[in-house]
């Protein structure tokens, strides 16, 4: 059987690490966050993993990357937001892969290898990346590995007024706060990444499922058992072995138990002024989408 690769896309502020760990807790595993980041965070910033030690500490990562060793870590976080923005999606989606692309999925093919080499879980990665071209790119593997989609979608209400607070960054020890969007930036960015995920349903058909965030908060039990279900479709019989080091992602990485509540705090928190911009631009879409799913 091949390993899984599941890829969570969709807009940040959604849900994914959640997901991750729910997951993570269900199917024997390795987390690794938002692998897209682990040259820029990891390598060049010397950030937290989730297992609370830095990154070049970190006894799991160092096992990884004494395998692939990196002359130039600048050189492949440039390549990697190079290969990985929204205007990409497109020359990927149709194959039409660039001499950047190549070299990016030859470098992240020997970086799933070592990943998966030097962990106990050594059926399936879980990278919350959330980019939709990162999917096309991990097609590129299907020869090597079984590639399965997770598109997560919350209430563009909820998401706006989420990117819009201070979060501290704890894998920075809190000196840095998570980047912060407008309640327009934070709208458009939502129709547009959540339009280029569900494009991929059209494409990957079997390998796509759409999860909606409040459906996950009301009902975890039966969203996660259809998730799992998703995954090993014949039915999942591995031991829960799971991995935990998660390079980047929302703070709560670094928690080992969380409750799941609907977090409606944008409800009493936002002016009715800024929830008109999500309202318009975004959830008429939004209740698109889950008509449709």
């Amino acid at each position: 059987m091949k390993p899984k690769i599941v890829l969570i896309t969709g807009f940040g502020r959604s849900g994914s690490s959640l997901i991750n760990m729910l997951i993570s807790k269900r199917i024997n595993s390795v987390d690794v966050g938002e692998l897209r980041f682990l040259y820029e965070r990891g390598y060049i910033n010397n950030e937290r993993c989730s297992c609370n030690d830095y990154f070049r500490e970190c006894n799991f990562w160092d096992g990884v990357i004494k395998k692939i060793p990196v002359d130039d870590p600048f050189e492949y976080s440039l390549l990697s937001k190079k290969t990985q923005r929204n205007r990409s999606f497109f020359t990927s989606y149709f194959n039409w892969f660039s001499e950047d692309d190549e070299k990016y999925i030859g470098k992240e093919k020997k970086l799933i290898d070592s990943i998966l080499n030097n962990s106990s879980s050594r059926h399936v990665i879980l990278d919350s990346s959330k980019v939709p071209v990162r999917a096309c790119l991990y097609y590129k593997l299907r020869e090597h590995y079984d590639v399965k989609i997770l598109h997560v979608l919350r209430d563009p209400r909820a998401v706006s007024y989420s990117w819009s607070k201070d979060v501290p960054r704890p894998e920075t020890d809190n000196k840095e706060n998570m980047h912060k969007f407008s309640y327009l930036e934070s709208s458009l960015l939502w129709v547009g990444v959540n339009f280029l995920s569900r494009l991929l349903s059209f494409k990957y058909k079997d390998d796509y499922k759409m999860i909606i965030y409040e459906d996950l908060c009301k009902n975890p039990v039966s969203v996660m058992d259809s998730v799992e279900s998703f995954i090993f479709p014949g039915g999942n019989d591995s031991l829960n072995n799971s991995v935990f080091h998660s390079i980047s992602g929302n703070p709560m990485r670094f928690v080992d138990n969380v409750d799941i509540k609907l977090d409606e705090n944008w409800k009493k928190n936002t002016t009715k002024f800024k929830n008109i911009i999500p309202s318009v631009i975004a959830l008429p879409y939004y209740y698109y989408i889950k008509v449709k799913n």
